[in-house]
């Protein structure tokens, strides 16, 4: 049977190529990738599986990602005395890749290795993607520093597979340093590369660094897409740069991409922090004509916008249209229409908000709570404060007496103390006191 391709024993034996006993010796079925077992025999044929059909099948479960199935397979070949080569444990460590198994990849690394089968650059950089995946950004860079002890020169594969990894962890130091050593290689890095990069920095809240990667992207003759775009608006957002997001959107379009959900939300966003409540309500309005839908996120940041622009009456009027949308308020968009509420002195619209978060189970964080209780003092309205006293109590035990302490010290200490009651509570009642449990 081996003296051959499996072809030819399909002429000899007289077997149709779409028949089911033509696909059975592959141990495969039309469109459900790799069955029940390794490549079946047909002693009656004189057929029994070869290199090509162990490698076929798992060729098959790498593509379907299923390592369990792909070591079975490595099994099989050594019972059938055929010794698995590179080429096999590199079909297995893939499925491993695919699916994130770091220890079954590493398991199969050391395999090949003590079955003195040499692993080469492909085999390394399925381990090291699988690392990554799995939150292994150390170990995906010691196989690196193994790969070059070994004499193997890691290829941008493997390269963009360890900072994936180091991305993913958020190490934008470790992962700039990677593309460096890339660069330094004169390898050429793929977008994705950049993207991973642009992705840490992103995390790290860099938004000087993401933007010079945009801008060496270009240098290198890649085109950014619209992951690079969006990674480095939202490292401008974060990074409290709403000129550099609104720059990097315009760019984009100019680009011709098309913005998402996702770009759009983050300019907001970055606008919000900004105060540039014009451009975020010339960026909402235009969702409609991009073909997009506003989602909670997009109507928080705007209405953040507007009220940290004094626009009040459009961050109020956001907040309503929220039902409209079919949407429910979260408690970053009570916040922001409760904060607009108290700065335009719209008192009896601030309780009414107050009484609505409590009604859905939500609590205000200590800002909200700290305003709440300075109307209630400004305007006398010591019901309402007795009844804002009895709620916060029920978040935290220290609560009330820690509150009632710094009424009398006045308005200005009621902030602080709560504040001071958010590092005092345990951790379950702080969360909740500062509305991290409702946030959506």
């Amino acid at each position: 049977a081996r003296r051959g391709g499996v072809a030819v024993w399909r002429r000899r034996a007289g077997i149709d190529a779409e028949s089911p006993a033509c696909r059975a010796p592959l141990g495969l079925r039309r469109g459900r990738g790799v069955s029940g077992g390794p490549p079946r025999r047909f002693p009656e044929l004189g057929l029994r599986p070869d290199r090509e059909s162990y490698g076929a099948a798992l060729r098959a479960s790498a593509k379907a990602g299923d390592p369990a199935r792909a070591v079975a397979l490595l099994q099989a070949m050594s019972q059938d005395a055929l010794v698995p080569d590179v080429v096999a444990y590199s079909s297995a460590l893939a499925a491993c890749e695919k699916v994130g198994r770091s220890h079954q990849a590493l398991q199969l690394l050391r395999d090949m290795q003590a079955a003195r089968v040499a692993p080469d650059v492909v085999a390394y950089s399925s381990v090291v993607s699988a690392c990554g995946k799995a939150g292994q950004p150390d170990r995906a860079c010691e196989l690196l520093s193994e790969m070059r002890r070994r004499g193997l020169a890691p290829d941008t594969v493997a390269y963009s597979a360890a900072i994936a990894a180091c991305a993913r962890a958020g190490r934008a130091e470790e992962a700039e340093k990677l593309l460096v050593e890339l660069l330094g290689e004169r390898l050429e890095p793929h977008v994705i590369t950049y993207n991973s990069v642009i992705s840490a920095c992103e995390k790290g809240r860099a938004p000087r660094k993401a933007v010079a990667l945009l801008d060496d992207m270009r240098r290198r003759r890649l085109s950014p897409d619209a992951i690079s775009y969006n990674s480095g608006i939202s490292a401008c957002e974060k990074g409290d740069d709403a000129a550099q997001a609104l720059r990097l959107f315009s760019e984009m379009q100019a680009q011709h991409l098309r913005p998402t959900a996702v770009t759009l939300n983050a300019t907001i966003s970055a606008c919000a922090k900004g105060a540039l409540w014009e451009e975020a309500l010339r960026l909402f309005a235009s969702l409609p004509d991009r073909g997009l839908a506003a989602d909670v996120v997009t109507f928080n940041a705007t209405m953040s916008a507007c009220e940290k622009g004094g626009r009040w009456g459009q961050a109020l009027h956001l907040f309503h249209a929220m039902s409209l949308a079919s949407l429910s308020p979260s408690l970053v968009s009570f916040n922001a229409a409760m904060l607009a509420c108290s700065s335009a002195g719209l008192t009896s619209e601030l309780f009414a908000l107050a009484d609505a978060l409590f009604a859905l189970g939500l609590r205000p964080d200590a800002q909200i709570l700290g305003r709440l209780l300075m109307h209630c003092e400004q305007e006398r309205l010591g019901a309402r404060e007795e009844e804002l006293l009895v709620r916060v109590e029920g978040l935290c035990p220290k609560a009330s007496d820690a509150l009632g302490a710094s009424m009398l010290q006045g308005s200005a200490a009621v902030v602080a103390g709560l504040r001071r009651l958010e590092d005092g509570c345990t951790d379950s009642s702080s969360a909740i006191l500062r509305g991290e449990a409702a946030l959506s």
